[in-house]
């Protein structure tokens, strides 16, 4: 597919393979207007400079569309219609995970039989298939792990006429000589094709990590590809949602880079005043457990002391905000709002230097996650002077590039004015 990208002022871009695309009305007066919602990137700065740059030191998963095909080094993936995806790095412990690359003897089968099939196409030419001889069947690997919280997850394919997918497949896990079904998730992406996933916590011992299969007779099929089974959090995100699934042609563990999309701050953020508009798909569904274990939906950050942040606070499981302008005055707050997974998620962070927004507040954060605008959380705490208006914007992270909520991004935008009160009303 080919990559577009319009740019409606002066700008350098270190993003790889775009085109150019004229579609979006430039009357707006934001800063910043990031759109990711079309065939690529609608970029609109207010001001020329710097490059705004995607890197990421590996190959990913496209795997949304079916075939599934890996996107080369440095090259972002678009989810059609959605937007960007942006992802931490996991390491996939299953080896040889697709089809060109099936080794039968590193897989255990129990009552079934397996080989490799040109068709369903599921990755790389074809897919691992399943021949179904009745009881409880299971196709899996053993690997060593840790104490810790892991994702098992992969593409499967079951013929439509063969019934309900969710009767018929299951992730599974269990110390080995124990496996057994998970609960498991079930993401259709289209063509009978979906993205099954399941959580476990293992003990540090062998396990065995794969499939459960109760198909409706002998002689029934059913196809798979790309195993996957990482840490749950590796990267300090708390949560339990899948990330990409992990193509593996090699012999031992492989890992997939994370994705960094930053953009200069310089002339994209207000710097005494501003609104701050994120739009994204939300990827988690769980509780953020952990004290440790932050979301971050935006960051800009100049210094300690010149920054502001959008996430979910851990342990609380609370979307939050927090302004440092000038200095180290705590102009934040947080407020409880459950994550739904797949939801389309807008928030609104208003925020002013030297007067209140309301007679008392100097930000307020709004949200709507599809039902509707509403005021959050707010902060009568009046940030000590301007921000620095230098520095770096990071999408999807903040600072250190490795604490990502692992979404699809559709749009950010950024004004210099404070636009208080409910958006839209």
């Amino acid at each position: 597919m080919k990559r577009l990208l319009f740019i409606a002022i002066a700008l350098s871009i270190a993003l790889p393979c775009f085109g150019v695309m004229q579609r979006r009305d430039e009357s707006d007066n934001s800063l910043l207007n990031v759109d990711f919602t079309g065939e690529g990137i609608y970029i609109k700065r207010a001001a020329p400079g710097t490059t705004a740059t995607f890197t990421r030191a590996s190959s990913a998963l496209e795997y949304w569309q079916q075939p599934a095909r890996l996107a080369a080094t440095n090259i972002p993936r678009f989810w059609p219609g959605q937007g960007i995806l942006i992802e931490g790095a996991d390491t996939n412990v299953c080896i040889r995970n697709e089809v060109s690359s099936f080794v039968d003897a590193e897989w255990t089968e129990v009552n079934l039989m397996v080989g490799r099939t040109a068709l369903p196409n599921l990755y790389n030419g074809g897919s691992i298939f399943i021949t179904y001889f009745g009881g409880d069947a299971y196709h899996y690997q053993t690997k060593l792990l840790t104490a810790v919280k892991y994702i098992v997850s992969a593409l499967v394919y079951i013929d439509p006429a063969y019934g309900a997918i969710s009767t018929q497949m299951k992730m599974a896990a269990g110390v080995a000589g124990a496996i057994a079904g998970l609960t498991t998730n079930y993401e259709h992406l289209g063509n009978d094709v979906y993205l099954c996933w399941a959580v476990f916590t293992a003990t540090a011992a062998n396990w065995d990590i794969g499939f459960k299969f109760t198909l409706p007779g002998f002689g029934y099929l059913a196809y798979h590809s790309c195993l996957t089974c990482h840490i749950a959090a590796p990267t300090l995100e708390g949560g339990d949602f899948p990330r990409s699934p992990i193509p593996n042609t090699t012999g031992a563990s492989i890992t997939r880079a994370a994705d960094v999309l930053t953009i200069p701050g310089t002339g994209n953020i207000g710097t005494t005043e501003g609104t701050i508009d994120v739009e994204l798909t939300e990827s988690s569904s769980e509780a953020q457990v952990a004290t440790a274990n932050i979301h971050y939906y935006f960051g800009y950050y100049q210094s300690a002391t010149n920054y502001i942040v959008l996430y979910i606070r851990g342990g609380s499981d609370t979307t939050a905000f927090a302004i440092r302008m000038g200095g180290a005055g705590a102009c934040d707050n947080d407020a409880a709002a459950g994550q739904v997974r797949g939801n389309n998620l807008k928030l609104r962070l208003v925020y002013r230097q030297a007067t209140t927004l309301d007679e008392t507040n100097y930000a307020i954060l709004y949200r709507n996650a599809g039902a509707g605008w509403g005021q959050l959380c707010v902060s009568a705490v009046q940030p000590t002077g301007p921000l620095n208006g230098t520095g770096t914007i990071y999408v999807e992270a903040w600072i250190d590039l490795v604490r990502h909520v692992n979404a699809v991004v559709r749009r950010i935008t950024i004004w210099k004015d404070a636009k208080v009160g409910i958006p839209g009303g």
